[in-house]
C-alpha cells in the first residue's frame, strides 16, 4: 500500500511539473541568464531569445522528460538557433556531467574560435553526434561525425585550407586520451594520411599523422609544409601538434 502511495505521489509531482508555467520558473534563474519572449510550461515551452554570458540563443524550444527528474537528472529535447547556425537534439544534465545524444548542429566557426586559444578560424562545422559527454565543460566521450567546410586560418593567410571530415569512434581511445577522431581531407590543397585528433584530460589535444599537398597545388602552399621537416619518399610530412584549450 505504501509503495502505491509513493508511486501515486511521484506521478502527481510529475503532473504538477509539466503544467508549471515557464515564465514563473525562470524568475528563479541566475542573473547571468537573460531571457525574453517566454511561453509554454516547464514541460514544453519556447524562448524567443536567451543569453548566457557571451552565448546568445534564439527560437529556443524544449520538451522536458519529467521522468528523468526521478533519478536526479534533467533531460529534454531541444531546438535552438545559435549565431550562424542551429542545434537540435537531446540533452541530459546530472551534476557536472552534460550528455548530448542524437544531436545535429551547424555552427559558424568564427564566433566560437575568435576568443579561444586557437584564434579566429573561419569556416563552418556540421556535426551529427550520437553521443557527446562533457565533464567540467570538456569532452570525455564522443561518438559521431563532423565536417569542416571552407576552413581558413587568418594568422597564416587568407587561402582556404579545404574541407575535412572527422569521425569520432571509441576504437581510437587510449588511456591518455578519452576521445579521438580520424581526420581526412575531402577537398582542398592538403591530403591527410593516418591522421588523428585526440582529446585528453586537462583540456589537452593532439593532432598527429601525415600530410602532403595535392597534385597541382601552387608552390606557396607546397612550401608551407617545409617547417614540418623533410618529406618522406611518398611526399608526406610527419604532422604532430599539441596544446591545451
Amino acid at each position: 500500500m505504501r509503495k502505491l502511495i509513493v508511486i501515486g505521489a511521484l506521478v502527481f509531482l510529475c503532473g504538477i511539473i509539466t503544467l508549471f508555467p515557464a515564465t514563473v520558473a525562470l524568475r528563479f534563474a541566475p542573473d547571468s541568464l537573460r531571457v525574453s519572449g517566454v511561453s509554454g510550461t516547464i514541460w514544453s515551452g519556447q524562448i524567443a531569445a536567451l543569453q548566457v554570458e557571451d552565448l546568445t540563443l534564439s527560437s529556443v524550444q524544449w520538451q522536458l522528460e519529467p521522468a528523468a527528474l526521478l533519478v536526479g537528472k534533467l533531460a529534454a529535447h531541444i531546438e535552438a538557433d545559435i549565431p550562424g547556425g542551429f542545434v537540435n537534439g537531446r540533452i541530459a544534465i546530472q551534476g557536472e556531467t552534460i550528455t548530448l545524444t542524437d544531436t545535429t548542429a551547424s555552427v559558424d566557426l568564427l564566433p566560437v574560435t575568435e576568443r579561444s586559444s586557437i584564434g579566429p578560424t573561419q569556416g563552418r562545422i556540421n556535426a551529427s553526434i550520437q553521443r557527446l559527454t562533457l565533464e567540467n565543460e570538456w569532452p570525455v566521450e564522443i561518438i559521431g561525425e563532423a565536417q569542416l567546410r571552407e576552413l581558413q586560418y587568418p594568422p597564416i593567410g587568407s587561402r582556404s585550407l579545404g574541407d575535412f571530415e572527422l569521425v569520432f569512434d571509441p576504437q581510437w581511445v587510449s588511456d591518455d586520451y578519452a576521445a579521438a577522431a580520424a581526420i581526412r581531407s575531402t577537398s582542398g590543397p592538403f591530403i591527410l594520411t593516418d591522421t588523428r585528433l585526440q582529446l585528453g584530460d586537462n583540456r589537452r589535444y593532439l593532432i598527429s599523422g601525415r600530410i602532403k599537398t595535392a597534385e597541382g597545388t601552387d608552390a606557396f602552399t607546397r612550401n608551407s609544409l617545409r617547417f614540418l621537416g623533410p618529406a618522406a619518399a611518398d611526399g608526406t610530412h610527419a604532422l604532430s601538434y599539441e596544446g591545451r584549450l
